[in-house]
């Protein structure tokens, strides 16, 4: 380096710190993704495959009917997909991000009161056994109660309170952490949609996929919502004018054309999903 030019150089580096907030230069763990981008209604989402997935094209289904209907109101909202709910829920509570996307966000009553829920898409669910240690199933018939000796394993920020109320003992996991407590018979059955399930089982247990059985009847319905909050400063516009675009959505049948063209065709969707209205 030219000896001569070191100052110049070293004041223009003393100028851009003093300029540059303090959030730039940490190296603590926070990293706030959309400090470097000018549009402030930035959106976040849960990866979910394969509902919610970099890994296809589009997202997934639920970042494209999220994509199609800000497209059809004119909402510029960048979507950013992350890999954990706490990191989604400390964005949406902490950072007031515009808006969340994702299923097995349990909010307390008083995160509720700042927050706007709108349905996106309702799923069916079943619970999962692992044959080898339960050839039999499990005694499900509808009733937690009759699950009181088991252990379930539960995704993190899901609301387990049904499952504690009845004596379920409850742990946690991201979905392939389940399947593999599932297998090494640490907890006896998770959840899930069919889909969902399928995808890490067809990515990560090939060999052994005819080994985890599907319990009848189903678990009920699991809701993949995008969240609005009401302390980002057009929060509670943006809700409404999102809700007005999916209702349009579905009024004109482009809701029902893109769920059979993710997920395989009419019957698909009846087997798969519930009506969202």
């Amino acid at each position: 380096m030219d000896i001569k030019k070191r100052p110049a150089r070293l004041a223009v580096l003393l100028l851009a710190i003093a300029v540059c907030p303090a959030s730039v230069w940490a190296t603590g763990p926070r990293i706030k993704q959309d400090l470097f981008t000018p549009n402030a209604n930035v959106i976040y989402a849960l990866d979910f495959p394969p509902f919610i997935t970099t890994e296809l094209a589009g997202g997934g289904i639920a970042i494209e009917l999220v994509n199609t209907v800000l497209q059809a109101e004119k909402i510029n909202a960048p979507i950013n997909t992350l890999p954990s709910p706490r990191m989604l829920a400390y964005y949406i509570l902490q950072e007031k991000a515009l808006a969340a996307v994702g299923g097995h966000l349990h909010f307390t009553a008083e995160e509720q009161k700042s927050l706007v829920f709108v349905p996106l898409l309702r799923l069916q669910e079943h619970y999962y056994v692992y044959r080898p240690k339960h050839p039999q199933g499990l005694p499900w018939q509808g009733d937690l109660k009759a699950l009181a000796t088991y252990v379930y394993g539960a995704n993190q920020k899901e609301d387990v309170a049904a499952y504690q109320q009845a004596g379920v003992k409850v742990e946690t996991g991201n979905t392939l952490t389940l399947l593999e407590k599932l297998k090494a018979g640490q907890v006896d059955f998770i959840g899930g949609p069919e889909l969902a399930i399928n995808w890490y089982l067809d990515r990560n247990f090939a060999a052994d996929k005819d080994k985890f059985s599907k319990l009848e009847p189903n678990a009920g319905e699991g809701t993949l919502f995008i969240i609005f909050n009401k302390k980002h400063p057009q929060g509670e516009t943006l809700a409404k004018q999102f809700k007005k675009g999916l209702a349009a959505l579905i009024a004109n049948g482009q809701y029902q054309a893109l769920l059979e063209k993710q997920l395989g065709g009419g019957d698909a969707v009846s087997r798969y999903s519930l009506p969202l209205q």
